[in-house]
Formats: C-alpha cells, sequence, structure tokens
C-alpha cells in the first residue's frame, strides 16, 4: 500500500467538507446565499426581485445539476473534465492547482491517498501498541518451528517445556491403574 499524503488538520478537514458538500448537498452553497439575503433584508436592506434572481443564478454551480446531465451514478469529474467543457459547465477554470486537484476527487479517493497529521499520529500510536502488545505476549505470536508442538505448555519463566520435559510430566501425571481406598465406619 502506497503512503497517503499528509495534510494539516484544518486543510484536510477543508478539503474534505468541500468534497462533501459538493457530492451530497449540492444545493448547499445557493441555500447559503439565500439565507444572507433574508438576514440582510431582516437588518433592513430591501430585496428586489432582482436581487433575488441574481442569488439564485450567481455563483457556482454544482457539478452534478442536473443542467449538467450527471447524476449520482457517475464518478466525479476530473479538473480537466471540467477546464475543456467536457460536462457542458461555463465555468473558467484557468490553471489546475493542487487543491483543486484534491477538491475534484471523490471522497473514496481522498480518504484512500490522503490523512491528517492527527489521523497519522494516531495510526502510529495503534501500531506501538500492537508491537507493545506481541512483545509482552510473544509466546502466542511466535510460530518456530525449532520450538515443537505448539500445545507444549510453558514454563513461569515464559520459555518452552521441552519434549523430554512434557514426557517426564506426564507419566509423573498418569494414573498407575486403580486406585483403591479403604473407608472405615466409625
Amino acid at each position: 500500500m502506497s503512503k497517503k499524503v499528509v495534510l494539516e488538520e484544518e486543510e484536510y478537514v477543508e478539503t474534505l467538507g468541500h468534497i462533501i458538500e459538493r457530492d451530497f448537498f449540492p444545493d448547499l452553497p445557493k441555500l447559503k446565499r439565500q439565507t444572507e439575503l433574508l438576514r440582510e433584508d431582516e437588518e433592513g436592506f430591501p430585496l428586489t426581485g432582482t436581487t433575488i434572481r441574481v442569488a439564485n443564478t450567481r455563483g457556482n454551480m454544482s457539478v452534478r445539476s442536473s443542467a449538467s446531465g450527471a447524476g449520482w451514478d457517475e464518478p466525479t469529474p476530473t479538473v480537466e473534465q471540467l477546464a475543456s467543457g467536457q460536462l457542458g459547465n461555463t465555468q473558467d477554470i484557468d490553471d489546475a492547482t493542487e487543491d483543486d486537484v484534491k477538491k475534484s476527487m471523490t471522497l473514496n479517493r481522498f480518504v484512500a491517498t490522503h490523512t491528517s497529521e492527527d489521523n497519522k499520529s494516531f495510526k502510529e500510536l495503534q501500531e506501538k501498541a500492537v508491537k507493545d502488545h506481541q512483545r509482552r505476549y510473544h509466546w502466542a505470536f511466535d510460530d518456530d518451528a525449532e520450538k515443537g508442538d505448539p500445545k507444549l505448555h510453558l514454563l513461569t519463566n515464559g520459555t518452552w517445556i521441552s519434549k523430554e520435559q512434557r514426557r517426564i510430566a506426564d507419566e509423573a501425571c498418569a494414573p498407575k491403574g486403580l486406585m483403591l481406598v479403604s473407608f472405615r465406619a466409625v
């Protein structure tokens, strides 16, 4: 697996938010503009029909709007597709910066190729904890053929019991035959 690109926490969250907003809530920017206009109206700025029409038509159009013909089952368009106008979108994208490329990825691809500093630190702590656990309980994770039968018991010092020691212990514990116990009535 290739290494993930580590981004600062703020940049990671901002890009992730942009991708989620674009793919799952395409009308959110339009609703935000309408909310701003309504708040301005409450504060005393008059609204005109022209202002409302401009607010509804201006700004970034969703790349998944019905006008573009793209549906939810189609992959997210790349920056190159948007720049060449393959989607019928009239946005002018001059230079596809690294930020634009990140924001044009699908959610799955972005999460698979990028991570945040916090996520990287957490993963390192998890790996360290797993290694410490394996070191502490090495006997459960060791698969050396020279140690013999994995059914052999461990001694109190953490070493394996040899086959000869196991045979002696089994002989000592094995029943010697029928055991008769005499009872006296009192």
